[in-house]
C-alpha cells in the first residue's frame, strides 16, 4: 500500500538493492535503469546513448516505467545480471520538480515554495511533493515538473553521468509536503505573436497520446536526415512535443526515442556503395525446406484451417529437440519467442504445448500486448540479441504491424517485414510470422 512518501534511513543506503527494498516498502513501484561506467558513458554500450544510466533495462523492463514492479525478487534478479544499474521509482501520486541550472534555481525560489524532500542530482536537485500536479507534466526554463504514473525519476544511490550520485539532502524535512497550486507559474509564458501562431497551429496539430512515439520516432528520423546538430533536433522535438502533444511524452521518454530514431538514420556513404562482400553464403535451415534461418518465413492459410496448432507442434519440437511434424529429422534443439494476440496464453496457448510435451522452460513471450512499432521492433531485437532464440513465432503478422499501418500500402508492409528480416539476419534465428488469408 501506498503512504506518504517519506525519506527511510534505508533510503539514503548506498547499495542499490539496499534503497530498491526501501522504496518498495514505503509503498512505490521500481525501475532499474542502466548504470553509468567510470568514463561517464552508458553501460548499454552505445556509443551514441542519448540517455547515458537513464534508461531502463530492456530485458527486465521492457514497457519502461510502465514495467515499474514491487517485486524483490525480479529486483534481485536484473542487479545480479547488471550490479552497477542505477534506480528510479514511478510517479503514481506524486510530484517531481526537476531544476537544472541557475534560472531553475531562480524561478522556484521566486515561489517560495514549502520545504519538502529534497534530493541532489548531478547538476540540480529534485523536490518532492506529495499528489499528482492537476496541470500535469510540463518543462520551463530549466526545470521539468513531473507527475503520475506515467512519469519516473532516478533516486539515490543512482550515478549521474558527469560522476555524482544522487543522495538526499539532510536539511530539508523527510517527509513529502503536499503539492502546491502555484507550480503552474513555473510554466514558461507565451507573449506577442509566437503566442498567436502557437495558438494557430494548435488547431490545426493535435498529437494524440496513442500515436505520441509513432509520430516522434517517424518526425526525429525526418529531421536527422536534414540537420547534423543533435541539439537542434532535440530542441524542435522538444517545442512539438510541450505545445502540440495531447498528453506530453517525459523528457526521459522523449529521449529514448530520438535515441532509437538513430539506429534508422546513416549518412548515404553507409547506406548506399559496393557490396561490403562477394562471398557468397549457404542457405541455412531451421527446418528444410520450410523455414530457413536469417529470415522471415510467412505461413499464411483462411481461419481455421489449423495453423496456430501446427505451428504448436513446431515449437514443441524445437524446444525438445525431437522430430519435426511428418518426418524423422529431430529438430536442432533451443528457446523460442512468441508473441501471441489471439489466443489467451494460460487458457489455450499453455495447454496446446503441454499437450504436445513441449518444454515450456525454453519459451519466451510478448507478457502483454504491443504493437511491433518501430521502437519496440528495436526492443525485441535486444531482446533477441540477448535471449538467441532459433526461432520466432509472431501469431498474426496484422494484429503486430497495427493499425498505424496500412497493409494495402507495398512500402509500409515491406519496411516492417524489411527490419524483421534485419533482426533475423543479425540473430542468426528464423522468424515465422501467421497470416489469414482475404476471402
Amino acid at each position: 500500500m501506498r503512504r506518504q512518501y517519506r525519506v527511510s534511513k534505508l533510503m539514503r543506503s548506498k547499495t542499490t538493492l539496499s534503497a530498491a527494498k526501501a522504496q518498495i516498502a514505503a509503498g512505490r513501484k521500481v525501475i532499474l535503469t542502466y548504470g553509468v561506467r567510470e568514463d561517464g558513458r552508458c553501460s548499454c554500450k552505445r556509443e551514441d546513448c542519448a540517455s547515458p544510466g537513464k534508461h531502463p533495462l530492456p530485458k527486465f523492463f521492457p514497457n519502461g516505467v510502465h514495467s515499474a514492479t514491487d517485486d524483490i525478487e525480479a529486483v534481485q534478479k536484473a542487479l545480479r545480471r547488471h550490479p552497477d544499474a542505477n534506480l528510479a521509482i514511478g510517479l503514481e501520486g506524486l510530484t517531481v520538480v526537476d531544476v537544472d541550472g541557475d534560472e531553475g534555481r531562480k524561478a522556484v525560489k521566486s515561489l517560495g515554495l514549502p520545504d519538502t524532500v529534497k534530493v541532489f542530482t548531478g547538476r540540480g536537485y529534485h523536490l518532492y511533493y506529495e499528489g499528482e500536479f492537476a496541470d500535469g507534466t510540463f518543462k520551463g526554463e530549466k526545470l521539468d515538473v513531473l507527475t503520475g504514473g506515467s512519469r519516473m525519476v532516478m533516486v539515490p544511490p543512482s550515478m549521474h553521468p558527469i560522476g555524482k550520485r544522487y543522495n538526499h539532502s539532510a536539511r530539508v524535512p523527510d517527509r513529502a509536503a503536499r503539492v502546491p497550486k502555484n507550480l503552474s507559474r513555473l510554466k514558461p509564458e507565451k507573449t506577442g505573436r509566437r503566442h498567436e501562431q502557437t495558438q494557430l497551429s494548435s488547431s490545426d496539430l493535435v498529437i494524440k497520446s496513442g500515436a505520441r512515439n509513432d509520430f516522434f520516432f517517424r518526425t526525429s528520423c525526418f529531421l536527422r536526415r536534414r540537420f547534423e546538430d543533435e541539439d537542434a533536433v532535440e530542441a524542435m522535438l522538444e517545442a512539438l512535443n510541450d505545445e502540440f502533444t495531447e498528453t506530453p511524452l517525459s523528457p526521459a521518454e522523449l529521449r529514448s526515442v530520438i535515441h532509437s530514431s538513430g539506429n534508422y538514420v546513416e549518412d548515404t556513404a553507409a547506406l548506399f556503395g559496393p557490396p561490403k562482400t562477394t562471398e557468397p553464403l549457404p542457405m541455412e535451415f531451421l527446418y528444410y525446406p520450410y523455414i530457413p534461418y536469417f529470415g522471415v518465413t510467412l505461413l499464411a492459410g483462411n481461419p481455421g484451417m489449423g495453423k496456430s496448432l501446427l505451428v504448436t507442434k513446431l515449437i514443441a519440437a524445437v524446444t525438445t529437440g525431437t522430430p519435426w511434424p511428418l518426418t524423422r529429422e529431430c529438430a536442432p534443439k533451443g528457446k523460442v519467442l512468441m508473441l501471441s494476440a489471439e489466443d489467451n496464453w494460460q487458457r489455450v496457448t499453455l495447454p496446446r504445448l503441454l499437450e504436445n510435451n513441449a518444454d515450456i522452460n525454453q519459451i519466451r513471450v510478448m507478457n502483454r500486448f504491443k504493437i511491433l512499432s518501430p521502437e519496440n521492433l528495436e526492443a525485441m531485437a535486444r531482446y533477441i540479441e540477448q535471449e538467441q532464440p532459433k526461432l520466432v513465432v509472431i501469431d498474426t503478422l496484422t494484429a503486430y504491424m497495427g493499425s498505424g499501418r496500412d497493409m494495402n500500402r507495398q512500402n509500409e508492409v515491406g519496411e516492417f517485414l524489411g527490419r524483421l528480416t534485419e533482426i533475423a539476419e543479425d540473430a542468426g534465428c528464423a522468424v515465422l510470422a501467421i497470416g489469414h488469408l482475404n476471402c
